[in-house]
C-alpha cells in the first residue's frame, strides 16, 4: 500500500552506509518509522527534507507485517527560514518534536497534536523573544490535546472561579489537576487532618503570578504565547510545576532530553 501524507520529521538515525531510519509524525497516521534508502549517499536523495523539524509531503510504502516502512519520496512542504540559523529557535524546535515523540505512540492518529506542532514550529520560526513561554504553552496544549488538560481557573473541589490576583499563593493539586480556591482551603484547614481529607488536598503551592500566566497561556492562541513573557523567576516556578504534572499524569519519569539545551540557549527577556 502507498501512503501519501503531510508529516513533520521528529528524528533520524544512520542506517548502514548510505541510509537513514527516520521517525515521522504524520497528519493521517500518527508516528511512523520509515527507511530512507540512499539518504546519505553522495548525491543526497532527499536533501534537507529529512532534517528534524522539516515539514514535508511524504510518500512511503506500507507493509502491515513490518514496523519499519519504506520511504519513497519526501518533499519540503514549508520552509522555515529562521529555525536553521537561530540557536534559540532551533532549541525550541527540538523540544517541540521531542514532546511529540515522547507523548505519542506509533500508529495512533492525533490530528490536533499534528496541527499544534505545525503551529508551534511556525511561531518559533518568527519569534525573537518569548520562546521559553511559547514552549510552556506548547507543552500545556499538547498534553491537553491528548486528554490530560490541567485546570488553572476553576477550583478542583467546588468549581468556583479562582482569581490569582486576590492571594499571593494558591494550593494546586497536581494529582487532581487543578487549584483550590481560598474558601475551600480555609474549609479544609478547619478539618481534622486525614479524617477530613486535608492532607490529600494541599499537596503543592503555586504563586498568584504563575497561576495567572498559566491561565493566559492556556487561553490564548499558541501564536500569541510569549507576547507577554513572564519574569524568569515566575517561569522557573511554572516549569517546575509543569514538570510535576507531566511526571504524574504522563508517567514521564525523566526530564526531556532537550531541557538543558533550552535552559542554556533560550535567554530570559
Amino acid at each position: 500500500m502507498i501512503v501519501q501524507t503531510p508529516a513533520i520529521v521528529l528524528r533520524s538515525m544512520r542506517y548502514g552506509d548510505t541510509s537513514k531510519i527516520v521517525t515521522l509524525f504524520t497528519k493521517d497516521h500518527g508516528r511512523v518509522s520509515v527507511l530512507a534508502k540512499g539518504a546519505r549517499a553522495g548525491k543526497a536523495r532527499f536533501g534537507a527534507a529529512l532534517e528534524s523539524g522539516a515539514h514535508i509531503a511524504a510518500v512511503y510504502y506500507v507493509k502491515v507485517s513490518r514496523e519499519l516502512q519504506t520511504l519513497s519520496q519526501a518533499d519540503v512542504q514549508e520552509r522555515f527560514r529562521r529555525i536553521p540559523t537561530s540557536l534559540p529557535a532551533t532549541a525550541a524546535m527540538l523540544q517541540m518534536v521531542e514532546v511529540v515523540y515522547v507523548l505519542t505512540h506509533p500508529g495512533e492518529r492525533h490530528t490536533e497534536v499534528y496541527d499544534l506542532l505545525v503551529e508551534g514550529l511556525r511561531a518559533a520560526d518568527r519569534r525573537d523573544e518569548g520562546l521559553a513561554d511559547l514552549l510552556i504553552a506548547y507543552r500545556l496544549k499538547a498534553i491537553s490535546a491528548l486528554g490530560f488538560a490541567p485546570s488553572f481557573d476553576r477550583c478542583i473541589r467546588c468549581g468556583s472561579s479562582v482569581t490569582p490576583s486576590k492571594v499571593a499563593h494558591i494550593r494546586y493539586h497536581v494529582r487532581k489537576g487543578g487549584p483550590l480556591c481560598e474558601a475551600c482551603e480555609q474549609d479544609l484547614i478547619s478539618l481534622p487532618g486525614r479524617m477530613g481529607g486535608r492532607e490529600d488536598w494541599t499537596e503543592s503551592v503555586v504563586s498568584g503570578p504563575a497561576l495567572l500566566q498559566f491561565q493566559r497561556l492556556m487561553r490564548d492562541p499558541l501564536a500569541q504565547a510569549g507576547d507577554e513573557p513572564a519574569p524568569e523567576v515566575i517561569r522557573s516556578e511554572m516549569e517546575a510545576m509543569l514538570r510535576l504534572y507531566e511526571r504524574f499524569h504522563l508517567d514521564q519519569r525523566t526530564p526531556l532530553r532537550t531541557s538543558h539545551l533550552v535552559r542554556d540557549v533560550i535567554q530570559s527577556p
